[in-house]
């Protein structure tokens, strides 16, 4: 395996001063980073454009469209060790406090701020006609993009009669504004509403061995179609404990399903696509498919699994990890935040797989905990733990 460390450049945390990273996208030629106290904007070079202080957060996740940076905080609060914890931590009680919502134009000044009347993590932004819109865990909620007044809250979800912390644990799925509507991928739930957050349809599987339950990536649109994967509730050898990636109508019946990673049976935790294809993520997997899906290769050999990357499970109830992007793709490579194990001791490193047949390229060397990442035309950008911005040349 020939592992490169390829040049790079890097800001660290005394650059900005915006507590601890936890979020990162890129648009335009310009990074943005959200930190606990603020979100800065910065050049492919790595030097400063603007910094805005904001309040005290645990977790800031953004999204950028249409000259709106949006963004979702909430604070944790803490857990609560409960009956069956001892099984998994996924049962102990979480509380979340300070739902947050809010907006900054392109230059980092401060449009609006609200709070939202709910205690739960909150999901990615999403930002369109007019609207921005973001999922707790629970329901969806509808803001006007230009004064933040709340337009509509709606429960879209499926109450939980047992284990409803492992719920509380899942992390929201980002809502997906298409077609003149919003759909959102919540646990055992897929709803396609209205921009004013009518419920139209809802769907939780489409046949006995082919439920949707638990989605665990957002909704995504690709060649005008829209597309699912998720997390099996199914036990281990059966049809209904194969991860499955769904090709869905505008209607929410389904147009066709495909299995992934059959053999290790983990959940999705990162679907994309380039221009001809999608890309999914699972543990220790990655598979490429057609628009069709045609299942284009896949590669199960190289993949390790980082700390914050992939799905954890309660028994057979998987939840992500994180809301960090770990799976990149570009026309030529394919990247995702990997690793191996090195004499006892787990190596971190993104792994570079080619599109065409999902070969191994190669592999660059990482030294921190990769916390999210990005494309930025021909480079790759990440942000760590240790609270460094770094850009590497592909």
């Amino acid at each position: 395996m020939l592992a490169l460390t390829l040049c790079s450049i890097n800001a660290g945390s005394q650059n900005l001063n915006i507590g601890n990273f936890v979020s990162l996208k890129v648009s335009n030629n310009v990074i943005y980073v959200a930190g606990q106290s603020g979100i800065a904007a910065l050049k492919p070079d790595l030097t400063v454009l603007w910094e805005k202080q904001l309040p005290e957060t645990s977790i800031r996740l953004l999204e950028i469209n249409d000259g709106i940076i949006a963004y979702s905080s909430y604070v944790y609060a803490g857990r609560k060790g409960q009956l069956f914890s001892s099984f998994s931590s996924l049962w102990d009680k979480v509380t979340f406090t300070e739902n947050q919502l809010g907006t900054l134009d392109l230059n980092g000044q401060q449009k609006w701020n609200s709070t939202l009347n709910g205690a739960s993590k909150l999901s990615v932004p999403a930002i369109g006609s007019g609207i921005v819109t973001v999922m707790s865990n629970d329901s969806l909620y509808i803001f006007d993009a230009t004064n933040g007044t709340l337009k509509t809250k709606t429960y879209n979800s499926m109450k939980f009669l047992l284990g409803k912390s492992i719920k509380d644990h899942a992390q929201p799925n980002q809502p997906l504004i298409a077609k003149d509507a919003i759909y959102t991928a919540s646990p055992f739930k897929f709803s396609k509403l209205d921009l004013d957050g009518k419920i139209l349809k809802q769907k939780d599987m489409y046949g006995l061995f082919s439920q949707l339950p638990v989605m665990t990536v957002a909704p995504l649109l690709f060649d005008g179609k829209i597309f699912v994967a998720n997390a099996p509730t199914g036990q281990r050898g059966q049809k209904d404990g194969v991860a499955r990636l769904f090709s869905i109508k505008d209607n929410l019946d389904k147009e066709w399903d495909e299995y992934v990673d059959m053999k290790g049976q983990t959940g999705v935790s990162s679907l994309i696509h380039n221009s001809n294809a999608l890309f999914v993520a699972t543990n220790f997997d990655v598979m490429a498919f057609n628009v069709k899906g045609k299942k284009l290769w896949e590669n199960n050999k190289d993949i390790g699994l980082p700390l914050l990357r992939g799905v954890r499970y309660s028994g057979n109830m998987g939840v992500k990890n994180s809301d960090g992007n770990f799976l990149c793709a570009d026309e030529n490579a394919v990247y995702i935040a990997s690793g191996k194990k090195v004499k006892k001791e787990f190596v971190k490193n993104i792994t570079v797989l080619d599109t065409s047949k999902g070969k191994l390229v190669k592999t660059i060397e990482v030294t921190d905990v990769i916390v999210d990442m990005a494309l930025l035309d021909n480079a790759l950008v990440y942000i760590t733990e240790s609270n460094k911005v770094v850009v590497v040349n592909k």
